[in-house]
């Protein structure tokens, strides 16, 4: 699998909440905020993403570890 596949359809879910935070920051909306509620929003939104990154890029690490397992050893990963 390409990195640019990986990249393009892996993370788009991830990509796309990271548009929304930047435009949102961007935004008027913002400036009325106090500091604690901004600073809210983006720790609640900020584990979003990175949730969105880290489930999809731990998908296609455990399907390269079976794949590599199997075609070497036979083996299959246990969980």
């Amino acid at each position: 699998m390409e990195a640019s596949t990986i990249t393009n359809g892996f993370f788009s879910e991830a990509r796309s909440l990271f548009e929304e935070i930047v435009t949102w920051l961007g935004s008027d909306v913002v400036c009325g905020l106090e500091h604690e509620e901004l600073e809210k929003n983006l720790f609640v939104n900020g584990n979003e993403l990175l949730r969105r990154l880290f489930h999809p890029f731990r998908d296609v690490i455990c399907d390269l570890l079976h794949f590599t397992n199997n075609n070497k050893t036979g083996a299959t990963l246990q969980s």
